[in-house]
């Protein structure tokens, strides 16, 4: 402690374990004593300050968090990326791109996608699901029901088990990849991967997401001329400042 460095008289200050300066240690002149802590007092509290506690060993800000990786991921899916399907896959989140290692068809391969190409990150699916377990109790009497409560009770507990599902898509121009993630809930995803979000968002726009987004706005317009809500007029209005 800086303030140790100097000598210091014998007495009651601030415990170095505890940052809150709420307990006080004795500190004989030459180093602290096994008196056990005591609980300072409000004028005790009051009179010393305590610098704020150091970040735990590790430990990284929001400005320094930077790569962000999943591992065991299984490829439900997609097209377009030379992965096997149903094989374990690994996804590297960086500054400018996801690295995406899995097996091909020969070797393992390692796809770089950079965000810039990135039409679509999503996070879905149905998070933790519990499975087993359902056993009722039951019997004559109250002897008979506790009896069978207790035995339902243990039963659940030993067969009742959680698995997590959580799908990550990928989607560019070139193709889409599908990942089954069993290890984190959706949520909890989400704001790990808020950083990427931000990242992607401040991407220049990619002229193709543009005329995705026209062509889903024409869709959706023709589908409401069809069941009678825009009369062709109004659609053709629209269609137009759409296409201008």
């Amino acid at each position: 402690m800086p303030w140790m460095e100097e000598a210091q008289p014998a007495g009651w200050y601030p415990s170095p374990t505890d940052y809150s300066g709420h307990w006080m240690s004795y500190w004989d002149g030459d180093g602290w004593t096994s008196i056990p802590a005591r609980l300072a007092s409000r004028k005790e509290q009051e009179d010393f300050e305590w610098p704020d506690p150091p970040p735990p060993v590790g430990a990284k800000t929001l400005e320094s968090v930077s790569e962000i990786h999943l591992d065991e991921l299984t490829l439900l899916g997609g097209f377009g990326y030379p992965l096997v399907q149903n094989s374990l896959c690994r996804l590297e989140f960086h500054e400018r791109e996801v690295l995406v290692t899995g097996q091909g068809a020969s070797s393992t391969e390692t796809l770089s996608i950079l965000y810039s190409e990135l039409t679509s990150l999503s996070i879905s699916g149905a998070g933790k699901i519990r499975e087993g377990g359902g056993f009722v109790g039951g019997g004559f009497g109250l002897e008979g029901f506790a009896i069978g409560a207790s035995v339902a009770g243990l039963l659940n507990a030993m067969t009742t088990k959680h698995r997590v599902e959580t799908l990550v898509g990928l989607q560019t121009d070139r193709g889409e990849m599908v990942f089954l993630c069993t290890t984190v809930e959706p949520p909890s995803l989400e704001l790990e991967l808020s950083r990427v979000r931000s990242l992607l968002r401040k991407q220049p726009d990619n002229p193709h997401k543009q005329e995705a987004g026209v062509a889903e706005e024409l869709s959706r317009l023709a589908d409401l001329v069809e069941r009678g809500f825009l009369d062709r007029e109004e659609f053709n209005r629209a269609k137009d400042r759409l296409l201008g």
